[in-house]
């Protein structure tokens, strides 16, 4: 994948193996804990991502049949995460 990748993990009963399916697409997944809010881990995810687009997942979902390979439609890369939490 051509994009960063964090996964936010909720220490839930699946959260290893979740994380562990992730990595299979993402080996270079950046885990980070849920402290505070979701606001605040966009910021943090928006500031440091290198590449246009980002994938911000959770380790509450089973991402087996998920398809990694989408990019929004231009029409619609206005809502994406970077212009919603501009920073």
């Amino acid at each position: 994948m051509a994009f960063d990748c964090y996964c936010i993990d909720f220490q839930n009963k699946k959260s290893k193996e979740n994380i562990n399916k992730i990595k299979q697409v993402f080996p270079y997944v950046k885990v980070l804990p849920f402290i505070k809010s979701y606001y605040d881990l966009s910021r943090v995810v928006v500031e440091s991502a290198n590449t246009e687009y980002v994938w911000m997942l959770s380790s509450k979902i089973d991402y087996t049949k998920f398809d990694f390979n989408y990019i929004p439609a231009v029409s619609y890369t206005h809502l994406t995460l970077p212009t919603i939490c501009s920073v």
